[in-house]
Parts: structure tokens; sequence; C-alpha cells
């Protein structure tokens, strides 16, 4: 794979597995296949369907060798493609905001917290879903949000802003009890 050839060689590493079940190989052939799959992305503004076959031959790898050497490499592989997943999901949501398709958002974004629960992004999602339901009239999502935000994620950079627009939910929610 040294060449850049990931689709030849995807085929390749499929081709060892199907016509020798039995070899020593064919662990490391489903490995490396799922790395060429991935390896094939590129950048987020292109189409991730190899994201989706490496994640699909990872899984399978740690289904079938759940004590493999390889499975910290397949942990890491299976964050990148959440990742990837995520962030090519908030660029969508870009556009949705431009749009002021509020409910576009928060519908990908709790798609997003329910199958990318391991990416690094979550509380960059939490924050924009948190956001979109404020623009929705909203305020108990959004402050279940925030507190999730603020609880799960202390060290988030977002944790701040989180913990000011809970406070700021709160005094307006108190300001209408008055009235």
């Amino acid at each position: 794979m040294i060449m850049g050839e990931y689709p030849l060689a995807a085929v390749e590493f499929q081709i060892l597995r199907k016509d020798y079940p039995t070899s020593i190989k064919v662990e490391d052939a489903l490995f490396q296949e799922g790395v060429a799959y991935l390896e094939q992305v590129g950048k987020v503004q292109r189409d991730i369907t190899g994201a989706h076959e490496a994640r699909l031959h990872f899984l399978k790898f740690s289904q079938e060798y759940p004590n493999s050497p390889r499975m910290p490499e397949v942990v890491a592989y299976m964050e990148e493609i959440s990742d990837l997943m995520v962030r090519k999901r908030l660029e969508q949501i870009k556009v949705y905001k431009q749009l002021r398709r509020h409910e576009a958002v928060a519908i990908t974004l709790d798609d997003v917290l329910l199958e990318e629960s391991g990416s690094s992004y979550i509380p960059e999602v939490m924050w924009e879903r948190a956001r979109a339901a404020e623009k929705l009239d909203d305020p108990d999502t959004a402050a279940r949000m925030y507190e999730r935000l603020v609880s799960e994620y202390p060290d988030s950079r977002y944790t701040n802003k989180a913990s000011k627009a809970l406070r700021s939910l709160n005094e307006e929610e108190f300001d209408e009890e008055e009235d």
C-alpha cells in the first residue's frame, strides 16, 4: 500500500481472504482491507463511502479477532472513522443553518448523538444541538444538552459557554415565572 493503490489493495486482501480462508494471513488481510478502504476516503468534502466500508471491516475484524494484537489500532481507526463521519455532518449543518432550517439541524445532530457517541466531536455536537433547540424555542432540550455538556465534558472548550447559556436559560425561565 506504499504506492497508494488502495482500491487494488482492498481487492487483493479480499481475494486472499476468500481464496485462502484457513491461511494464517487472513487476520492481517481483513485488517489491511479495512485500512485500504479508509485510506481511499481523503478529505471530509469527498464521498465517505470508503469510511463506511472500513468501519464494517473493522467491526468484523473486532468480532472475529477480539484478542488480536491489532485491536488497539482497530479502536484508533474506528475513532478516526467516527470523527470523520461527525465532521461531515457538522459541515452539513452549516448549510442548514444558513438556510435557517433549524429543525434539520436538530434532526441531523440527534442522529449523530445516537450513531457516533464515541467521537471526539460530541461536545461540539451537543453545543450545536442546544443552540438549535433555542432557535426552535425548545428550552428544555437546550438545557438538557447544556447540562450534559457541562457534566460529561468538563474539559471541553464549550463547557464555559454552555454554563453561561444554561444560566441565561434559567434566568429567562425565572423571569417568565414572575410575570
